[in-house]
């Protein structure tokens, strides 16, 4: 079977590590660990599980995984970029395992896994995590990741195949950790938007968009940003709890919509109305570099 090598970022995830390097056993020929700085036990365990481990500085996600990207030679395979809080389903290890195993397996240069969130010990169905597809293994030489500060994703060169089977999101840290991830977060949410706003480049029509993940950012910035801040929070959190049956996933859902949908998303409108009207009243030059210094982000 084609060789598929898995390359995890982390940084304190001795909570979730073993386990993500356990859902790729009998799959992965190696598991690169990449960890930035970790205080915990993560890279004692990864070293444990049998993980390659190397340490680098962290910029943003996207350069830390095309450096790693780097640190792999001479190798004719796939790469399967997995989150520390990621486990990979039954179902997609063999359907993947399948996938390479087929003499067709060479028409292909990436392939889409449905993602789907864990919470509060219940599997969400319903709402924004339905049809949820997002590229995460790719042909070694074919793929490149975005290198944004937010919301970056995996550029493939070449089709791409949909799996069977779940990528499921499962983060056990619990809500103080949430806070404290998703105000940096939120931080480099608004610097990306603040990037798209002063920019001279338009994004391409929807058109011409190939991806899921592309056709989502279309939307976030042609549509979504067009509406007046913290009402298109109310919007989005209307649309993902009552239109797209959010509630059925029942108290997990509305827990985990509320704060992915309403209040992630109002910490980013409280920072880009920040910095709009800082910059309207003179205090601050209209520039990407004096919005990333004030939200503590080095660029």
């Amino acid at each position: 079977m084609t060789q598929v090598v898995v390359i995890i970022l982390t940084l304190n995830e001795e909570m979730h590590i073993a386990r993500a390097i356990d859902s790729v056993k009998g799959l992965a020929r190696e598991v690169l660990v990449v960890d930035s700085g970790s205080s915990d036990m993560t890279v004692e365990i990864a070293k444990s599980k049998g993980a390659r481990v190397l340490k680098n500085d962290f910029i943003n996600h996207g350069v830390q995984f095309n450096w790693a990207l780097r640190q792999i030679e001479h190798f004719d395979g796939f790469v399967f970029r997995l989150d520390a809080d990621e486990i990979v389903s039954c179902q997609l290890r063999e359907s993947l395992g399948e996938a390479l195993s087929k003499p067709a397996f060479h028409l292909y240069s990436g392939f889409e896994i449905e993602r789907k969130y864990e919470f509060c010990g219940k599997l969400l169905r319903y709402g924004p995590f339905t049809k949820n597809y997002v590229t995460r293994i790719f042909r070694y030489g074919h793929g490149i990741s975005e290198e944004r500060w937010m919301d970056e994703h995996i550029s493939v060169q070449g089709k791409v195949q949909r799996l069977r089977g779940h990528l499921i999101d499962c983060n056990n840290k619990g809500l103080k950790d949430w806070f404290a991830k998703h105000n940096d977060y939120s931080s480099k949410e608004a610097l990306e938007y603040f990037k798209q706003k002063f920019s001279s480049a338009l994004l391409e029509s929807r058109a011409g968009l190939s991806s899921m993940s592309q056709r989502k950012r279309f939307q976030k910035y042609r549509v979504y940003y067009h509406l007046p801040p913290f009402l298109r929070c109310l919007v989005l959190f209307f649309m993902n709890y009552f239109l797209r049956q959010g509630f059925r996933d029942g108290s997990a859902g509305l827990l985990f919509i509320f704060l992915q949908s309403f209040l992630y998303r109002c910490m980013v409108d409280a920072k880009i109305v920040q910095i709009n009207l800082l910059i309207a009243s003179g205090k601050m030059e209209r520039s990407t570099e004096n919005v990333a210094e004030f939200l503590g982000l080095g660029i």
